[in-house]
Order: C-alpha cells, then sequence, then structure tokens
C-alpha cells in the first residue's frame, strides 16, 4: 500500500513561486511563474516525490484542480515552445517533461492535437508514448478552469469545464497508452516558457484534489468528496 502523500517536493530552474493575490472564491491560490527568456527555456514545477505516489493496482484514482492559466496564451506549435501540464505522472525533473507516464490534462500547441491550439487537451501516456483526446474545453486567461479525472482498471475519464458552471459530461473511457496498474503516480504541475519567449507565464493554482482506494477497501486518502464528480 503507498504512502500517504506529505509535503511536496517543489522543483525549480529559474522559476518564482509564491502566494498569488487572493479572491472571494478563491482565497488560496498558489503562483508559478516561469520569468521571461530570450534563448533559453525556462519553467516553473511542483510535484510530489515517487515515495508519496499512488500504484493503481485493483483500485482507482481521482484527480481535480481548479486552475487559471496564464493571461497570455501560449501560441507556437514549436515543440520548444510554452506548454502546460497538470495530472498524474512519473515523477519529472529539470527539461523532461512530462516523465514517462502521465495522465491529465495539458495545454500544448505543438502535440498535433486538433484543436490543440485553442483547446485543453487530455493526455495519456505510457512509456514515453501519447495519446492526445480534445477535451472541446477551450483555453481561458479569465475564467478558472475546474479539470478532473478518474482513472481505474477500465481506462481514464476526464471532465473539463469552467469553474461553478455546468459540469461537462463524463467523457468515454480512454484505453489507449494508459500507464500501468503498477507504476508509480504522483499530482504533476509543469508551466514551461519556451526558448523564444519574452513573456512571464504565470498561472494560478487553487486546487490540487487527490483520492485514491483500493478495491474494496476505503479511500485511502483525503479528498475523497471529489470522486462525486464521476
Amino acid at each position: 500500500m503507498p504512502a500517504a502523500p506529505t509535503t511536496p517536493v517543489k522543483g525549480t530552474t529559474t522559476a518564482a513561486k509564491g502566494q498569488g493575490t487572493s479572491t472571494a472564491d478563491h482565497p488560496g491560490i498558489y503562483t508559478f511563474t516561469t520569468g521571461t527568456t530570450a534563448g533559453s527555456a525556462t519553467e516553473g514545477y511542483g510535484y510530489m516525490t515517487a515515495a508519496n505516489g499512488f500504484v493503481l493496482g485493483t483500485g482507482a484514482l481521482f484527480f481535480r484542480s481548479v486552475f487559471l492559466a496564464p493571461a497570455t496564451k501560449p501560441t507556437s506549435t514549436a515543440a520548444n515552445l510554452a506548454r502546460i501540464y497538470l495530472g498524474m505522472g512519473t515523477q519529472p525533473s529539470s527539461g523532461t517533461y512530462p516523465g514517462a507516464d502521465f495522465v491529465g490534462f495539458v495545454f500544448d500547441p505543438s502535440s498535433g492535437m486538433a484543436n490543440a491550439a485553442n483547446n485543453w487537451g487530455f493526455l495519456t501516456r505510457k512509456a514515453s508514448v501519447n495519446t492526445f483526446t480534445d477535451t472541446g474545453f477551450a483555453y481561458s486567461t479569465t475564467l478558472y478552469a475546474d479539470l478532473s479525472l478518474f482513472f481505474d482498471s477500465t481506462g481514464a475519464y476526464f471532465r473539463a469545464y469552467n469553474w461553478a458552471g455546468t459540469a461537462q459530461a463524463k467523457s468515454a473511457a480512454i484505453t489507449s497508452n494508459t500507464p500501468l496498474t503498477t507504476t508509480v503516480l504522483c499530482p504533476v504541475l509543469h508551466i514551461a516558457n519556451g526558448v523564444s519567449g519574452t513573456t512571464s507565464y504565470q498561472c494560478f493554482h487553487d486546487l490540487w484534489e487527490v483520492a485514491y482506494w483500493e478495491i474494496p477497501s476505503r479511500p485511502f486518502s483525503g479528498g475523497a468528496a471529489g470522486l462525486k464528480n464521476f
């Protein structure tokens, strides 16, 4: 049985991190800022250590985040330009995003996914092989995105919609390139500003909720109420 998540390990290159400006509905905002660059990539990221991750086994995993994307939208299709990853994956390190395995949300105009320049994608990645699925949910610089996923032996499912808005119907099961049930997955947030960028890509991460249970046992970690989304 995996250990319950404890203190997140935060890694950084030239990124700055700090408490962002609070709002009435989102008092606990945390800021990730990539800084500015001309000629070299910069990135901000946060993740749990693998020792504090989750092994799916015969259980199920739920992830949810409320997230405000950078005000400057990544637009380039160049592979080394800005992108965002938000979900569960193998532990990354600076310059190696995502890890070999990942399930979660991405905004990456270079992904090749239909509507990649406009919509959030859902990425399932196993042994460094990707499957991108269009969520149909548009990237917004002004509205908080409510992004959640459910992952069990039948596949991965997602919901993506504006926070406090009308909930999106649960997606169909995605079974292509989902991580193995024996792979340790940890929460991951990564935002990169690519080599041609001169803008500081700042995002606001308001909620990070993970719930896991072993069938037929009880919920294993906090946040199980979020499973009602599915």
